[in-house]
């Protein structure tokens, strides 16, 4: 028994050296880590895709190895993982840090030393010179112990340019300062972008070949989702209409579609909102699709049969 508990231990503290080394990674993301084993897209992880998935990587595991692990991460006793319980699996103990910034950076303080003179309240024809500049005061010494406190900041006309090397304004940094992300921080957010620029441009491509199709209209479209003929489509029945179509997408994934394209904030779609999806940015594109009436044509078996095989296909 003690022998058990000991392989326990050490299985843990080398899972939790794995999560704490994954969760590091730039490119790493528990729903992308989800997605990467789910190749069905059915919400789930069971031993069939699991098994797919270490085959895939070079690991062949048994029956029993799959069902053991299975039984590890799910919490509820379906013998299958949904997306809470794999990421509460994938997520270390201790929080591993990221130094980020407290607040923001207060404003440096300027001292000039070289003489200036200044029209002061007090009349004073004694050379002046900045002591202090702060985004809400600035203090001025006009004599040996003798100060005058301006609540705002002093205008940059007010100190001759000849005299002060740095002028500073309420707000504004040096562009000397350093950058403000970490450098492994900063290569996640260039990866970042440049993912999102590449699968912006693969669905305008998307759209585009789309629009080609003679056959492909928006009313058709949207009445593929909207069943019941409200004149909306919610998160549920676009998730449905994806199903009966062949396209089996996670609720998730369901919500982001309406967070993106959801203007509104009613958490559903309009016949407005629904022609963003395949509108392409292309004005020639956009306006050929958007002039086209509905086919009329029956449903016989499923709901894209409006369109021909290859529109439904490219849809």
């Amino acid at each position: 028994m003690t022998t058990v508990v000991e392989k326990e231990i050490d299985l843990q503290r080398k899972l939790e050296a794995l999560k704490r080394e994954l969760e590091v990674q730039y490119d790493y993301s528990p729903f992308a880590a989800f997605r990467s084993v789910d190749r069905y897209n059915s919400g789930l992880v069971t031993s069939v895709n699991l098994g797919a998935f270490l085959r895939q990587n070079g690991h062949f595991a048994s029956e029993m190895e799959l069902l053991a692990i299975i039984r590890r991460i799910d919490t509820d006793g379906d013998a299958s993982v949904d997306y809470n319980e794999f990421a509460e699996f994938v997520r270390p103990l201790v929080p591993v840090a990221r130094p980020v910034l407290a607040g923001p950076i207060p404003p440096p303080r300027v001292v000039v030393t070289s003489p200036v003179r200044l029209g002061s309240p007090l009349r004073s024809s004694s050379p002046a010179r900045v002591v202090e500049v702060s985004p809400r005061r600035t203090v001025v010494e006009v004599s040996p112990g003798r100060r005058v406190v301006y609540d705002d900041p002093i205008p940059p006309r007010v100190i001759p340019a000849p005299y002060v090397p740095v002028v500073v304004h309420p707000g504004r940094l040096s562009p000397s300062r350093k950058p403000v992300l970490p450098l492994y921080q900063e290569d996640e957010l260039i990866h970042s972008l440049k993912e999102q620029c590449n699968l912006e441009q693969e669905i305008e491509t998307a759209k585009i070949n789309l629009a080609h199709k003679p056959d492909f209209n928006l009313v058709d479209a949207f009445q593929i989702f909207d069943q019941p003929r409200y004149g909306q489509v919610d998160v549920h029945q676009l998730q449905a209409g994806l199903n009966a179509i062949g396209v089996y997408p996670t609720f998730d994934e369901c919500e982001l579609i309406i967070t993106r394209y959801d203007k509104s904030g009613d958490r559903r779609l309009s016949i407005a909102e629904f022609e963003k999806l395949f509108l392409a940015h292309d004005a020639y594109y956009g306006q050929m699709v958007a002039r086209r009436p509905s086919n009329f044509v029956p449903r016989v078996v499923r709901r894209d049969d409006v369109f021909l095989p290859n529109t439904a296909f490219e849809f």
